[in-house]
């Protein structure tokens, strides 16, 4: 008899969350959202549920338990969380502050609002900025991540390596912070900085880009600036850097030897380090040993 019971329950649990709704002031089961409402909340207990909120909502939440839901949303704030990855959003012009929370990774954000977030657990996300969007930053803990932006700014904070990056024309500020290394960067905006701690990153800033600055501690990084860019800097601690740079300003520093460089302008290739040099060269060795 409990058995009956428990089963009959857990049937019923089924129905509603796989249920299709209209929204209410504070709930919306799934479908679409077009009334006006303050907030519109769906909470998805078993995954694959889709949300679409519009413009007429003020704050939209999607809370994922599972795995494969998708939100759109041109609400004023868009918040998806996703428990065991694979989720989709897609926000459109009219949203202020877009926000993906993915705890598993394998998700994917295309973002058109004013400010976007993309906060990925386990790596293997993608995000895509166009140009209306002012801010842009993709979190990426396990590594692994790809990003487009043409956002006004862009931040991308890496911890476990092997993320990319492509940063478009209508970008002013463009920046990679890579910790344990192995990562990209391909950038045509105003300015471009790549941060590599354990090395073996790349840099490529394109004919669109007016400073280009890479700072890699943990050496064996590459950069190449284009002959349009106005100043190119790499910074190199560990040695084994390569340089090649066509702007109208290259400078180059490299402590540990073993670098190449290759530049068709005047410039300057300083050996040693200051207190900055140090601290990146710090960062390489504590890198390392985690």
């Amino acid at each position: 008899m409990t058995n009956i019971v428990i089963l009959v329950v857990f049937v019923g649990f089924l129905s509603v969350d796989e249920s299709l709704g209209a929204c209410d002031s504070k709930t919306c089961i799934g479908g679409t959202c077009n009334v006006t409402t303050k907030s519109c909340n769906q909470g998805c207990g078993w995954g694959k549920c889709d949300l679409t909120c519009t413009s007429s909502v003020r704050k939209c939440i999607q809370d994922c338990k599972w795995k494969d839901c998708k939100a759109i949303s041109n609400a004023e704030t868009l918040n998806q969380s996703c428990s065991w990855g694979n989720c989709e959003v897609a926000c459109l012009g009219s949203t202020k502050q877009c926000n993906q929370i993915c705890v598993h990774g394998g998700c994917n954000s295309k973002c058109d609002a004013e400010n976007c977030r993309q906060d990925c657990g386990s790596g293997d996300c993608g995000l895509k900025c166009p140009s209306g969007t002012k801010e842009c930053i993709q979190d990426c803990t396990r590594g692994g991540c790809n990003a487009n932006s043409n956002a006004e700014t862009f931040n991308q904070f890496c911890i476990w390596g092997k993320c990319n990056v492509a940063c478009l024309g209508s970008a002013k500020q463009c920046n990679q912070t890579c910790i344990h290394g192995g990562c990209n960067s391909k950038c045509d905006a105003e300015k471009c900085r790549q941060v590599c701690v354990s090395g073996d990153c790349e840099l490529k800033c394109q004919s669109g880009a007016k400073e280009c600055i890479q700072e890699c501690s943990g050496g064996r990084c590459r950069m190449t600036c284009s002959s349009n860019v106005a100043k190119c800097e790499q910074d190199c601690f560990g040695g084994g850097c390569d340089f090649k740079c066509f702007a109208k300003e290259c400078k180059a520093s490299c402590f540990g030897g073993g670098c190449t460089h290759g530049s068709s302008t005047s410039g300057a290739v300083r050996a040693g380090f200051g207190i900055t040099n140090f601290l990146l060269w710090a960062f390489a060795t504590v890198g390392r040993l985690l």
